[in-house]
């Protein structure tokens, strides 16, 4: 996830004395991130696992489970 800081001075264009404030803490996360970046087989096994959750829940890409076979209904005796 990629965290930008917007002040009020630079959505207006006037960066005044503190123009490399945004810069350097833009580059000082993106520093972080790359260092911290996991490996790609990591990331692909842990969205295998969440498919395979969601499979078995029976949950699409809404988030509502699937239409399941009709309930008999109960009788009242």
């Amino acid at each position: 996830m990629l965290v930008v800081l917007v002040g009020s001075d630079v959505a207006s264009n006037q960066q005044g004395r503190r123009g490399g404030t945004t810069t350097r803490a833009l580059h000082a996360y993106l520093r972080w991130r790359n260092q911290n970046a996991r490996h790609p087989d990591v990331l692909a096994a842990q969205r295998r696992e969440r498919a395979h959750v969601r499979s078995e829940r029976g949950l699409r890409w809404g988030g509502r489970p699937l239409p399941g076979p009709a309930q008999p209904a109960r009788s009242q005796h």
